[in-house]
């Protein structure tokens, strides 16, 4: 990376940045509507696209009215089974994996406009409109649905078509045509939903750095960074809820089945870490890097003020020599984690703590 320092007088006022800043944000504000910004997966249309009813809200309907039309079946033809709880946790996983891409796109749309009205984003080169409808049409989200499809045809053989290992799981075969139909659904669309999260989560590798312009280190530069870390935060804590759906259903397996929804769950959880962990490993350098680039330039100007204090000792000399060595204290102050230690927690606890718990209700 090309080192590039700045004059004293540049360095030495941050508030002249600030407002600078400010200007650009109301220009860009103005420049701009949020209304302009639309990143919709298809499932954001699913019911209307302007109705009255949030998304979240249709689409915990149409899973609950999915899960009552199974059960409505099995009224309807006297049929039996200790598996409900099964589909009632395919049915919640199903409802994650078509409300978190709608909410994650929103999220997106947001961090487009914090970025554009943020100094930052004339040195960190980055269209998250763009990158975000990218990865809506991208072909790779049917291949997620490809691969889900193979894993379901591999889970639909290991059961004999949900009839190992006692017989007819839910005791008909309308019943259990109804059950595989629902499982089939939600492996399909969690396996575009999965592919579109992936995706998500290595946006952060196409950040383009202008070497010969490092932003300002100052809080108010570093903001975007921190909305960038929460998106991330948000995919991996929908991440570890599917973790608690799959749990559900692995709980209520026949117990010669269970190893392989044991293994969903870790597959599942070790997805959700990487969604919050790897995107952010980018973001960790680039601000090291920036650390030491400005950190490298005051210390240079340091030994130059130094030597003018000691060949001319005067009150403007020493002025200068403390600015520098308060903005070198303040620079080396700042975190080179976009993330905080409390969110890593978070992360982490919603991810083992399932885990955990599901060890040891089925193997203890």
């Amino acid at each position: 990376m090309a080192h590039t320092f700045f004059p004293v007088n540049t360095m030495l006022e941050p508030e002249a940045t600030a407002e600078s800043s400010e200007n650009l944000v109301v220009q860009n504000s103005f420049g701009k509507s949020e209304d302009a910004v639309k990143i919709k997966p298809w499932m954001a249309f699913v019911g209307g696209h302007k109705s009255i009813i949030p998304t979240w809200l249709r689409w915990f309907v149409i899973w609950q009215i999915v899960f009552f039309s199974l059960l409505a079946v099995m009224q309807i033809t006297n049929a039996e089974s200790e598996y409900e709880t099964v589909a009632l946790g395919a049915t919640l996983a199903g409802f994650f994996f078509t409300w978190t891409p709608c909410h994650i796109c929103r999220s997106i749309e947001n961090l487009h406009l914090e970025w554009e009205q943020s100094p930052i984003d004339s040195v960190l080169d980055m269209d998250w409109e763009t990158e975000g409808k990218k990865v809506i049409s991208s072909k790779l989200n049917y291949i997620g649905i490809a691969v889900l499809f193979v894993a379901y045809s591999l889970f639909y053989f290991v059961t004999a078509g949900f009839t190992e290992p006692d017989g007819l799981w839910f005791s008909n075969q309308i019943s259990n045509i109804t059950f595989s139909l629902l499982i089939l659904t939600v492996f399909l669309i969690g396996g575009w939903a999965t592919a579109f999260f992936i995706q998500v989560s290595l946006l952060p590798m196409k950040l383009k750095a202008d070497e010969s312009l490092p932003p300002s280190p100052w809080e108010h530069h570093m903001q975007p960074l921190r909305t960038l870390s929460g998106l991330f935060l948000v995919l991996s804590l929908y991440g570890a809820m599917v973790v608690i759906c799959v749990m559900i259903i692995a709980l209520n397996f026949p117990p010669n089945l269970q190893q392989y929804a044991f293994a969903l769950v870790i597959v599942v959880g070790l997805i959700a870490l990487f969604a919050f962990i790897f995107p952010q490993l980018g973001v960790h350098q680039q601000l090291k890097e920036y650390k030491d680039e400005y950190l490298l330039g005051i210390s240079i100007q340091l030994e130059k003020v130094m030597v003018e204090v000691k060949e001319d000792p005067t009150a403007e000399n020493l002025a200068k020599f403390e600015q520098l060595m308060n903005m070198h204290d303040r620079i080396n102050a700042l975190d080179e984690w976009p993330f905080n230690i409390e969110q890593l927690g978070t992360v982490m606890a919603s991810v083992f703590i399932p885990m955990g718990a599901f060890i040891f209700e089925a193997y203890l």
